[in-house]
């Protein structure tokens, strides 16, 4: 039960990350450099 809820939180944790870098590189053209090694990160967790 515990394992699932963590995993949940953690999606969930990765997922607003993700808006607010996309919200961030929309408003600044050099934050995909700090987004890029985010990626790695993310693809490891799933």
């Amino acid at each position: 039960m515990e394992s699932s809820t963590k995993t949940s939180a953690l999606l969930v944790a990765v997922g607003s990350a993700r808006r607010a870098a996309v919200a961030a590189s929309r408003e600044e053209r050099f934050r995909p450099v700090l987004i890029q090694p985010a990626k790695p990160w993310s693809a490891s967790v799933f």
